[in-house]
């Protein structure tokens, strides 16, 4: 899967998920700087990732991160301390 960074100010708090998803056991990749989220999915489909977790302004303020299919295109939006659990739900 992959993290996706916003902006300069979200890059923290996406390499902090990410690390918690590692220890879990998943495969994670972090976008490598902020961009737009369409550049971002492209890069994850070359890679054949096929989920994406957002972090934007509006899910770090509610302490929240959206859950990205990007094969279907569904999303869901779930609190940050139940990302685990929706990931073992849908992978």
């Amino acid at each position: 899967m992959i993290v996706t960074v916003f902006d300069e100010n979200s890059l923290s708090e996406s390499m902090r998920i990410a690390a918690e998803i590692r220890q879990a056991g998943y495969r994670v990749v972090v976008y490598p700087e902020a961009d737009k989220l369409g550049k971002q999915f492209k890069f994850a489909d070359k890679l054949d990732i096929p989920v994406a977790l957002i972090l934007g302004p509006d899910e770090l303020a509610n302490g929240q991160v959206a859950i990205k299919n990007l094969k279907t295109r569904a999303q869901i939006t779930v609190a940050q301390g139940d990302i685990i659990k929706q990931l073992r739900l849908m992978l």
